[in-house]
């Protein structure tokens, strides 16, 4: 898995107006409110990369990334919190700031996906030109509302063709057995 040292600050000019980007620590995330603005409220993965987007000081979005590596591509990071507060939304700010991190992640030769429940912020990006849903799933008994994944730019599938080691079962290891 490639490391990603993104940024540590950043200025992002966008219609919504001017915002800072600063990589920041977990607790961000509950100390702006952004718990309250999420469906998770379970505590972030330790090596989560962090940031707050601010406008003059003032949070506007949590940014959390975490690298997810998946069969034949090891250089995917998933966007696992993406948390904007109400008075910044409906302005067109998170796309911009989903783009932004989307070429950041890309410049380092690496992909970047999402994946939400929220058929309005699906829809919005189903509109952009820059993100691919790449998986739909409908509701099952685990998971009580449909599951909309997208990556940035062109969905690149994961090789299938490559052999995979298997893992042994609980069973096995239990039993001592394979």
């Amino acid at each position: 898995m490639r490391i990603l040292n993104l940024i540590e600050t950043m200025e992002l000019k966008t219609d919504a107006g001017n915002f800072a980007i600063r990589r920041c620590g977990a607790s961000q995330y509950r100390k702006c409110g952004f718990d309250k603005q999420h469906y998770r409220h379970a505590a972030l993965s330790k090596s989560a990369q962090c940031y707050l987007v601010s406008e003059q000081d003032n949070p506007a979005v949590f940014v959390a990334l975490l690298p997810n590596p998946c069969r034949g591509k090891r250089n995917v990071w998933r966007i696992s919190r993406f948390a904007i507060l109400p008075e910044y939304q409906g302005k067109g700010l998170a796309l911009s700031v989903l783009n932004f991190f989307g070429e950041q992640v890309k410049r380092h030769d690496c992909q970047l996906t999402i994946s939400t429940g929220d058929a309005m912020f699906a829809a919005s990006l189903l509109k952009s030109k820059t993100w691919t849903m790449s998986v739909f799933k409908r509701e099952t008994a685990n998971c009580p509302y449909p599951l909309y994944s997208f990556c940035y730019g062109e969905y690149q599938k994961p090789d299938y063709t490559k052999p995979v080691k298997k893992r042994k079962t609980l069973d096995e290891i239990l039993n001592g057995t394979r």
